[in-house]
């Protein structure tokens, strides 16, 4: 009997501590919050055309219930964000008032914005047409391998991987295509200051734009390293 009414005991303070209004939050809180999303919001309007306020969210994670210090009495002072304030970041905030204060706060930034993603299936090292990609709604913090925005930086590029439809387009899916095969006859151009110098050559090997590949010189027979520019294009460096 005395075991069940100490678990009765136990269970009933647990339901009243779960059930009891989370405390208030500070004025302090408040003041870094407003100050924390004005700043967010200031940032990313820098970046994006058509900023639209209304498809941002800061999150506080955990919330600010613990700070118990006074609202400063002058603006906050936030160190600026090294990139663009998206996904999981840490703020570096403090108050320059007589009765000075430091912190940092965790937030979370979510705004959905369009980018680029493939509407078809597409084969390992297949090439991007304008057909293979659409723009589409996404939450850009959570996307932490980035994003395109632009077709043109897209299209022409081959893919690294099988693609399935939906997939956002990130760099690390893409690779330019190829331009140059071997035994393609290459214009080989050398750069010495102003004065530029051209002669013909074969290219060894398959290459891509900027990369360094191994072509023989016609004229003299040997070989030498150049790197591809465009098609039938090579630049010794």
């Amino acid at each position: 009997m005395e075991q069940r009414q100490a678990i009765t005991r136990i269970t009933l303070m647990i339901l009243l501590v779960a059930s009891a209004p989370a405390s208030p939050e500070s004025h302090a809180a408040l003041q870094i919050k407003k100050e924390i999303k004005e700043t967010v919001l200031e940032s990313l309007a820098i970046f994006f055309d058509n900023f639209d306020p209304s498809k941002l969210k800061v999150g506080f994670e955990p919330s600010l219930n613990h700070v118990k210090f006074n609202a400063c009495d002058k603006k906050l002072t936030l160190k600026p964000f090294k990139k663009v304030p998206l996904g999981r970041k840490v703020v570096n905030v403090s108050c320059a008032s007589d009765s000075p204060w430091a912190l940092y706060v965790p937030i979370h930034v979510s705004y959905k914005h369009q980018v680029l993603v493939f509407s078809n299936s597409l084969a390992n090292t297949q090439v991007v047409s304008a057909f293979d990609i659409q723009l589409a709604e996404r939450d850009l913090g959570m996307l932490k391998q980035g994003f395109y925005v632009t077709s043109e930086d897209v299209v022409g590029k081959e893919v690294r991987r099988q693609i399935n439809p939906g997939t956002v387009v990130t760099a690390n899916l893409l690779q330019p295509a190829e331009v140059i095969q071997r035994g393609d006859t290459v214009s080989i151009q050398a750069n010495q200051g102003s004065l530029k110098v051209s002669m013909s050559g074969e290219a060894l090997i398959d290459g891509r734009v900027g990369q360094q590949i191994s072509v023989r010189n016609h004229s003299s027979k040997r070989i030498i390293k150049a790197v591809v520019v465009e098609p039938g294009l090579v630049e010794i460096p």
